[in-house]
């Protein structure tokens, strides 16, 4: 006798999240977004300044500006913990103060297997 073994396919969901940020620091803390491997991720990104953001490890870099939201919108294919952090214009930098890479985390993609 066979037995038959069904494996039911896990299909990427798509995960939308927000980020706002005033005077380069996100309003609610920083977050952490959990998605899981091959999921869609969108974060917009509200501003109430001009600001260069860089997710870490996926090389994506996006712009936001008051009147413009950014978009960042990737497939999570790699596992792990990822800063996303603005260039530039966090305030730290604009005091003076040495923050690593020269930039700070506004929020975290936390990307685990399937």
């Amino acid at each position: 006798m066979l037995l038959g073994i069904s494996i039911a396919a896990v299909e990427a969901a798509e995960q939308q999240f927000q980020l706002s940020l005033k005077a380069g620091s996100p309003e609610n803390g920083v977050q952490t977004f959990k998605v899981r491997q091959n999921d869609r991720v969108l974060v917009t990104i509200s501003t109430d300044r001009k600001a260069e953001l860089h997710l870490h490890g996926y090389d994506v870099k996006i712009a936001a500006q008051p009147a413009l939201p950014g978009q960042l919108d990737f497939i999570a294919k790699i596992s792990g913990r990822f800063p996303l952090t603005i260039h530039s214009h966090h305030p730290a930098n604009q005091k003076g103060l040495k923050l690593t890479g020269g930039h700070g985390a506004v929020a975290y993609v936390e990307v685990h297997p399937k």
